[in-house]
């Protein structure tokens, strides 16, 4: 996606069941260092098994991390695709009508983390 006039690569790890985010991050690279930097954020909520597209650099940072591996079937894919196209949405809407002066990605990071977090809290009715 493009924020700030920059390409950007979103990731998000969410999980199934309750369908919260576990993760989030806006980079401008799309390797293996950076899929092991997302996975290695999930291991403080105790996940093992992860399920991602078919995209070479997971299986890889995966087995760094040692959890176990599946790509996702095509259910599930059609809910991830829908999912991240919406947080897409919301990240070039709020670029297009509050742009980074100075073309730099400080304001984006702090919008995903701030809609993350927001979405689950709605997710979860019994906090409030």
């Amino acid at each position: 996606m493009n924020i700030a006039g920059r390409q950007v690569w979103l990731w998000i790890a969410t999980e199934s069941g309750h369908r919260i985010v576990l993760a989030s991050m806006l980079t401008e690279a799309r390797n293996v260092l950076v899929a092991y930097n997302l996975f290695a954020c999930l291991r403080c909520h105790r996940i093992r098994h992860i399920i991602t597209d078919s995209a070479p650099w997971y299986r890889l940072a995966a087995g760094w991390t040692r959890f176990r591996h599946s790509i996702m079937h095509e259910g599930m894919h059609s809910y991830v695709e829908r999912f991240i196209e919406a947080v897409k949405d919301r990240l070039r809407g709020f670029d297009c009508h509050f742009p980074s002066p100075k073309k730099l990605l400080d304001s984006a990071p702090h919008l995903l983390y701030a809609w993350v977090g927001f979405y689950n809290l709605c997710q979860s009715p019994s906090k409030l």
